[in-house]
């Protein structure tokens, strides 16, 4: 039988000929007829929530031109097992953002201005994705993703991309990619796993518009001011038939113009607008495109976005604001997403262990991590060394479980700045090095053992099956923790520090890994 994308392109094509007695009349006797139906006439899944309301917009629905929705659908159906109900919800959300691109802008000759708002960690990379495929098949050649502040998620998002939208990198261990072979058009990629914007060398100006071209960039000033100077050496002619789709990931974070809105120029005494340094060259960089583009920013905490104010207008350098004057769509929250609402839900009686720090450790530790010398002083509070203690239990129940190539993964975090997170990580890793040298002591180590015990019964009473002893767990514990790097590594994750979250390295067997950070975890870098 064909992959499922050929016969999705198949569905499309009867369905635009003849509706839906055609596609049934094509595809009689196929084993996934009613979802090709489904999927041909958009009408799977949930609808999402959109503002303004969508009168007098004629409704997008797919082609089969390029091909590159029908391989991105092929991925999620067939390789990422989605449910038929989630590929919808996909389906769906992204043809009712590219029904607004379609639409005349609200601001004339200023493009499409956007925002989409998902949950943490909802699949919102997987929407914007799956949008840059349909706008490959209408048109769209340029695709500029803006991936963060930070080195690490932008290579993240690079490779994501690479494979899971161009096929020009492949999946060797899970087979997570497209075949680029099954694209009308080729992607040219013109950003690098290593290599950002401004890292590029003997860069040409754009000669070839017939495939579209992708670049993920971050949200820098450097590597900005080259992308935009790259499209202004590009010669007029061809920069006018450049149709580009920016997609600002984060897009509350680094684009929004944090200043007070109004200076005074020392020189001449004079009001100006003061613009912060990113949002400026984001919008230069906007200005610089040919009027046919579309800007969506995506986020899970849109406040920032939607108090932008909506009636700057520099026309002679900068151009509007970044408000989404087009349109803002709330997507829905996907089933099984796992989210801070089933943690914590609004009416209590969480079915997870949730474990309050006690207020009083709290400001010790963000008091004593303002000062190395403090923290050099200070004991960690017994709640931050339970909860060392819970991980390496937890661990123990999963490897007794014989849960295959699962990561394994800790964050502790106690203030958002640099400053804070080396002495902590001094302090945890000689607490770590202390276990590993005691737990398997025979006689040195019979308290701490006892301790793990201790909290063993506190933590999971009740709250696990007991298939397996304690000598069981604490076998796993001593082997864990006693050989520390070995089996496990303490991670220092922000823009100083040069670790990683090698997750993409411990595939086939799972990264055991405690991480130490703030803002960058924050920030769409997967934990």
């Amino acid at each position: 039988m064909m992959e499922l994308s050929a016969r999705y392109l198949l569905a499309l094509d009867a369905y635009d000929s003849g509706g839906e007695r055609e596609v049934r009349k094509r595809l009689k006797g196929d084993p996934d007829l009613e979802t090709l139906v489904g999927l041909a006439k958009g009408e799977i899944g949930q609808d999402v929530i959109g503002i303004p309301p969508e009168e007098g917009l004629t409704s997008f629905l797919p082609t089969g031109e390029g091909k590159n929705w029908a391989a991105v659908l092929d991925l999620h159906s067939t390789k990422k097992k989605w449910p038929s109900e989630s590929v919808g919800e996909l389906d769906k959300s992204t043809s009712r953002i590219m029904t607004h691109l379609c639409a005349k802008p609200h601001r004339g000759n200023y493009g499409h201005y956007g925002l989409v708002v998902g949950h943490v960690q909802s699949g919102k990379t997987s929407n914007y994705t799956a949008l840059c495929s349909k706008a490959a098949d209408s048109g769209y050649n340029l695709f500029i993703v803006l991936a963060g502040l930070y080195n690490d998620l932008r290579e993240q998002t690079q490779t994501r991309l690479l494979r899971e939208l161009t096929g020009l990198d492949k999946d060797r261990k899970g087979g997570i990619h497209i075949d680029h072979a099954q694209l009308s058009r080729q992607w040219k990629r013109i950003t690098k796993k290593g290599k950002d914007f401004h890292d590029l060398k003997y860069l040409q100006p754009i000669t070839d518009i017939s495939r579209p071209m992708l670049v993920v960039t971050k949200k820098n000033v450097t590597p900005l001011r080259k992308l935009r100077k790259w499209l202004k050496d590009t010669d007029p002619a061809v920069r006018g038939q450049i149709k580009a789709l920016i997609i600002d990931d984060e897009s509350d974070h680094g684009s929004i113009d944090t200043q007070t809105g109004e200076v005074i120029d020392p020189g001449t005494g004079e009001h100006e607008d003061s613009e912060s340094a990113i949002n400026r060259e984001v919008r230069k960089l906007l200005k610089s495109l040919s009027p046919d583009f579309s800007y969506i920013g995506y986020t899970a905490t849109p406040m920032a976005n939607v108090f932008i104010n909506p009636e700057v207008d520099d026309e002679r350098e900068l151009g509007p604001s970044l408000y989404p004057n087009d349109f803002i769509i709330s997507l829905k929250r996907p089933s099984g997403h796992f989210g801070l609402e089933d943690v914590h839900p609004p009416e209590g009686g969480s079915r997870y262990l949730d474990r309050m720090v006690p207020e009083p450790e709290a400001d010790s530790l963000r008091d004593a991590a303002d000062s190395e010398d403090v923290m050099d002083r200070t004991e960690l509070p017994e709640s931050l060394v339970r909860a060392l203690m819970q991980y390496f239990l937890s661990l123990a129940v999963k490897d007794l479980r014989k849960v295959p190539n699962k990561h394994h993964s800790m964050l502790i975090h106690v203030k958002h700045t640099i400053e804070t997170m080396k002495p902590l990580h001094r302090k945890v890793e000689s607490l770590l090095r202390h276990w590993s040298r005691l737990i398997n002591h025979r006689r040195k180590g019979g308290e701490l053992r006892e301790t793990f015990k201790e909290v063993w019964e506190e933590t999971y009473e009740g709250q696990l099956d007991r298939d397996h002893a304690w000598e069981e767990v604490l076998g796993i514990v001593k082997e864990t923790v006693g050989k520390y790097p070995g089996r496990y590594q303490l991670v220092e994750i922000n823009s100083k520090s040069e670790d990683k979250l090698p997750y993409e390295a411990h595939a086939s067997g799972g990264l055991r890994v405690i991480a130490i950070g703030g803002t960058r975890l924050s920030r769409g870098l997967t934990l």
